[in-house]
């Protein structure tokens, strides 16, 4: 929730950091969340930032956490089809 907030202010470092201290909080938490939004979220938003070798990196890390076996793999699949394509699409527009 943080992380929209700092991201609709343009603060996108800031949102980038809230994602990721979500992340490191979700490896100790009882209930697991559903990583793949975040780690999406977070090369979206790198990708925002004209960063697009890490929003890659994001992109390729979610994609290969991905198990057909999870109740959400049709909706993680298809985001992650989605932000691919954005990124293939976009990224002339950045170099």
């Amino acid at each position: 929730e943080r992380a929209m907030l700092n991201t609709q202010k343009g603060l996108y470092l800031s949102a980038i950091e809230n994602c990721k201290f979500a992340l490191a909080l979700n490896e100790f938490a009882s209930q697991k969340i559903n990583i793949h939004y975040l780690i999406g979220y977070i090369s979206q938003l790198y990708f925002d930032l004209g960063q697009t070798e890490k929003a890659w990196y994001y992109y390729e890390y979610g994609f290969s956490l991905l198990d057909g076996t999870q109740e959400n793999y049709i909706n993680d699949f298809r985001l992650y089809t989605n932000l691919r394509e954005h990124i293939d699409f976009n990224s002339w527009k950045v170099a």
